[in-house]
């Protein structure tokens, strides 16, 4: 029986809509799957509800919710068509620990342990994450090593800066 990753991988591959520009197993695996994987080392036992703002692909929430099965994931995008392009990949796979709403991260009104996001705009990013994560929670932002980093807002601290799987990793803490 394939894992659930390799099912992921394929169903990214055989996508009928654009949701990546990477198109072979072992790009999809390198580039996406294994930096969504690698931020699992930023959440803790306590944090049981994450979401991912701006998911797209389902990238990094999919792979994230296949390894944490008992935390509730929240995958949100504005585009509808990429939220009903992961609901079949979530019901087909039983993925009971994924919702999936189709809005703009500043019209959820939950609050949240993680934000997860990949990111180019990262004040923007920090905005729209300021209300719903709870106090003491973190942003995990993936972004380039091009874009100026943001060390402090009203909101939020950075506490950490790593690379990792080749992609600049920020963590916030939310005040």
């Amino acid at each position: 029986m394939k894992s659930k990753l390799n099912l992921f991988i394929a169903h990214l591959i055989n996508s009928p809509i654009n949701v990546t520009s990477l198109n072979s197993y072992k790009e999809i695996y390198n580039k996406l799957v294994i930096p969504s994987i690698d931020l699992k080392k930023f959440i803790g036992e306590s944090d049981k509800r994450i979401i991912d703002g701006g998911t797209g692909g389902g990238i990094p929430g999919i792979p994230l919710a296949i390894e944490f099965p008992e935390k509730k994931f929240l995958l949100v995008d504005s585009r509808k068509k990429k939220i009903n392009y992961l609901k079949k990949f979530v019901d087909e796979n039983n993925m009971q620990n994924v919702t999936l709403s189709c809005d703009r991260i500043e019209d959820i009104k939950e609050t949240f342990d993680i934000g997860v996001c990949r990111g180019i705009a990262l004040g923007s990013i920090l905005n729209r994450f300021q209300y719903i994560i709870r106090s003491k929670g973190k942003l995990i932002v993936q972004t380039t090593l091009s874009k100026k980093i943001i060390e402090n807002t009203r909101k939020f601290n950075l506490i950490k800066k790593e690379m990792i799987s080749g992609i600049l990793v920020l963590v916030y803490e939310r005040r």
